[in-house]
């Protein structure tokens, strides 16, 4: 697997397992992925960890891990997820600036999530400084 082609192949087989319910070897798949960098795959292996009953057990310190490695290659879903886990403190210490920083970035990438996040910091200081004109405009545009 030495380009996207095949990667992306690849991650569509991982997605067709883990929607039949195999989970073993959609792990498999995304795990082999993301060992080599594949974001999504990274997120993938992120997003499992979250939660029970998808084959592996519950860890948020590996879903931090993986969520940040995704969130560095600037995956969108990442970026909000980890801001989210700063936001909250779930696999890493509560941190507001980073969880801004990140709702920020993801924001910026076309997630508009984030934006509810981005203008609610904006506005009540949390994370950044008040600024209630980016707030105003952000309103305008989201």
């Amino acid at each position: 697997m030495e380009n996207k082609e095949d990667f992306k192949k690849e991650y569509e087989t991982a997605n067709d397992f883990f929607k039949k319910k195999k989970f073993k070897e959609a792990i498999d798949l995304w795990m082999e992925l993301a060992s080599k960098g594949h974001s999504k795959s990274q997120y993938c292996i992120a997003y499992i960890h979250l939660y029970d009953g998808m084959g592996v057990k519950k860890n948020f310190e590996e879903a931090y891990k993986w969520t940040k490695l995704s969130a560095e290659q600037e995956e969108p879903e990442a970026m909000v997820l980890l801001a989210h886990m700063y936001d909250k403190g779930i696999g890493v210490t509560a941190n507001k600036k980073e969880a801004f920083k990140y709702y920020l970035l993801s924001l910026k990438s076309g997630n508009t999530e984030a934006a509810e996040k981005v203008i609610y910091s904006y506005f009540y200081g949390i994370g950044v400084e008040i600024d209630y004109q980016k707030a105003k405009e952000l309103c305008e545009i989201v």
